[in-house]
């Protein structure tokens, strides 16, 4: 499944991040990312212009709209304009832009690092494949949380490849690997994590690859 980036004014992240910008609108004058590239469920990645990443959501719903006048434009501005939050300077400038996205997000996280892709001058939008992603969510299964280890039977070739550390919430650093010919993690200490973050079956760990070989680990309790 494909994931996104999205770099957005640093006002409009805050705004994601409070909860007030409820939906992601982005129009061109040409047919182009988002415009067609983004499905509901897929992840996205919002970078502050100019500086870092500061959160992350999922696509919940995706609206596509072509070749829209700028009367019609003005029709989706009343529609969206209360989620998107968009300023008048905003949509006047863009009332000449007939391809116009709006994504509704869900699951919004603030997250201080994110996918690594390339740069192009001016782009604003990157759809990647999943590889980039640093994120790998694990859901805990009952036997491993009786058993008390952890599997990652999504584990990335580099993770398989040779040894990693682990960042844990209490800021201890775990220098570890998987089990040869298995995806366990190859150390005893979960339970205190487990217990400590009241897991049980169902919830989540969450890896997210920081370079150099190194996850930062986090614990996530379902809702």
């Amino acid at each position: 499944m494909p994931i996104h980036v999205a770099v957005l004014q640093r006002e409009y992240l805050r705004m994601i991040l409070a909860g007030q910008k409820t939906v992601e609108s982005r129009l061109a004058k040409v047919r182009c990312p988002p415009f067609g590239a983004v499905t509901a469920g897929e992840r996205l990645f919002f970078k502050a212009s100019g500086g870092s990443f500061m959160a992350t959501a999922l696509a919940d719903e995706v609206h596509d709209h072509a070749h829209q006048t700028p009367t019609q434009l003005d029709a989706l501005r009343t529609r969206w304009n209360p989620a998107v939050c968009g300023t008048d300077e905003y949509w006047n400038q863009r009332r000449d832009r007939p391809f116009a996205t709006f994504i509704r997000l869900r699951g919004v996280e603030p997250l201080d690092c994110g996918p690594r892709y390339k740069t192009q001058n001016m782009r604003a939008w990157y759809t990647l494949t999943d590889t980039a992603n640093p994120l790998l969510d694990i859901k805990l299964r009952r036997g491993a949380y009786k058993n008390r280890y952890v599997q990652l039977p999504q584990a990335s070739e580099a993770m398989r490849a040779a040894a990693f550390s682990l960042e844990l919430p209490d800021g201890n650093i775990v220098e570890t690997d998987l089990v040869p010919g298995s995806t366990r993690v190859r150390w005893r200490g979960w339970k205190r994590y487990f217990d400590a973050f009241g897991l049980r079956p169902g919830d989540t760990i969450r890896f997210v690859a920081l370079g150099d070989r190194r996850y930062r680990v986090l614990f996530r309790r379902t809702a």
